[in-house]
């Protein structure tokens, strides 16, 4: 993202929605490892469905099987 791109954001939910998205194209096109991919979408999905709940990154780890970190 260039600093050009940041100035044209309006608000922190439009800049929230923009780093999603940038994240989750650079980790979907990896295509080096496809099981994640798989997995990633399987998070996304879950955050989706429990958007309105808090979510706690050990929560996620948990569920998925993954480090914290």
């Amino acid at each position: 993202m260039s600093e050009k791109f940041l100035h044209t954001i309006s608000d922190v939910s439009e800049l929230a929605e923009s780093v999603y998205s940038f994240v989750f194209d650079v980790l979907m096109n990896q295509k080096s490892n496809k099981g994640m991919q798989f997995t990633i979408a399987k998070i996304i999905n879950y955050i989706d469905a429990k958007y309105d709940k808090e979510l706690l990154v050990k929560e996620l780890s948990n569920v998925f099987g993954l480090m914290p970190n």
